[in-house]
């Protein structure tokens, strides 16, 4: 069982998508395409992301984690082919669709893994740690994807989608070798026996959805503002060839700070973390309208894009120990997913509306 913590690590470490900065400009290169075609398509991944999230979180408790694993790999092997050979918008479309798929059964399924291995090594307290370790370095991993892709891309697009298809399947192998934490026979039962209506129902009474909430609604404010950050940095006149090294820094930072998620989460209590992140929130997309000085605006783009991660294991952590008796982590915690995915439209278009 120890030995699912390194074969986890290169499944984190072989998750990063680091193609996503190149898709719009790739999409549009194919004939017939424009904006509206780049529009569509992210449109139809954010829907099928949506959809997707709460009956993936519930398919993975009742199937097992590590079965929902395999097959999140699957679907990202699926979409990164359909990506690399890209002759069509059906295949961007279909490779979309895939990705989205991927990644809802990774939300939740991921976690709640993890979790049951480490109680079952007897260092579930130790949560934050682990997996602040192992999300760091899946983040330093990606800087050095970031900074390679403008040299893939100059070869050729399709190397730029070839890399991550063979850590894909890296990545896989690592997930089939992983060992599955034994359950109970009253976890079996109950996995066997439960409704969706009734884990529901095990939420509300474990409260945990105004916390859910609250973390959705924050996050999504964060990256609804996150979204407009290469308007702000155009506006201002930095060189698109600078953006990579700004989001590299945004990485550098998130790997840094999830070192510390495990001390983070032993000094402040859950409330405490929470009120301090809807402070700190509030206080970087306010400063977008307000801050004029351009290196400060640069300074702020850069912390909004890290904002979400750098202590997301500890608000995990957090999460965990309310509902960590129950069978059912992968769907609850597919909650917050479907709330945060959901909330980041309507957002940024209200951003936009107002003119941030």
């Amino acid at each position: 069982m120890q030995s699912n913590i390194w074969k986890f690590a290169i499944h984190k470490a072989t998750i990063v998508r680091m193609y996503l900065p190149i898709m719009a400009v790739y999409l549009l290169t194919l004939p017939e395409t424009n904006t509206k075609t780049v529009g569509t398509v992210l449109l139809i991944a954010a829907i099928s992301s949506v959809i997707f999230e709460i009956p993936s979180g519930y398919i993975s408790d009742k199937i097992g984690h590590k079965t929902a694993l395999a097959f999140a790999r699957m679907m990202l092997i699926l979409s990164t082919t359909a990506f690399f050979i890209g002759s069509s918008v059906a295949w961007f479309v279909l490779g979309a669709i895939l990705l989205s798929l991927g990644r809802a059964f990774l939300s939740g399924t991921n976690e709640a893994f993890m979790h049951e291995t480490l109680t079952e090594l007897g260092r579930d307290n130790e949560y934050a740690k682990v997996m602040g370790k192992l999300s760091s370095l899946g983040n330093a991993i990606s800087i050095v994807f970031i900074i390679a892709i403008p040299f893939l891309v100059k070869i050729s697009y399709q190397a730029a989608f070839m890399v991550p298809l063979i850590l894909d399947v890296i990545g896989a192998i690592a997930v089939l070798s992983l060992m599955q934490p034994t359950k109970t026979p009253q976890e079996i039962h109950e996995i066997s026996t439960t409704h969706f209506s009734e884990v529901f129902k095990a939420g509300l009474r474990l409260k945990i959805f105004p916390y859910m909430i609250l973390i959705a609604l924050i996050m999504a404010s964060v990256t609804a503002a996150e979204e407009f950050k290469e308007v702000y940095l155009l506006l201002l006149g930095v060189p698109i060839m600078y953006y990579g090294i700004f989001w590299a820094i945004s990485k550098l930072i998130v790997a840094v700070l999830l070192l510390t998620n495990q001390k983070v989460k032993n000094t402040f209590t859950f409330h405490q973390f929470l009120g301090l992140k809807l402070f700190f929130a509030i206080i970087l997309i306010g400063a977008l309208k307000f801050v004029m000085t351009p290196i400060l605006i640069i300074g702020i783009v850069i912390l909004l894009a890290a904002f979400n991660w750098c202590f997301y294991e500890a608000e995990n952590g957090y999460l965990l120990d309310i509902i960590k008796k129950s069978p059912f982590k992968s769907t609850l915690l597919s909650f917050r997913s479907l709330l945060y995915e959901g909330g980041i439209g309507p957002i940024a278009y209200m951003m936009g509306v107002v003119a941030l």
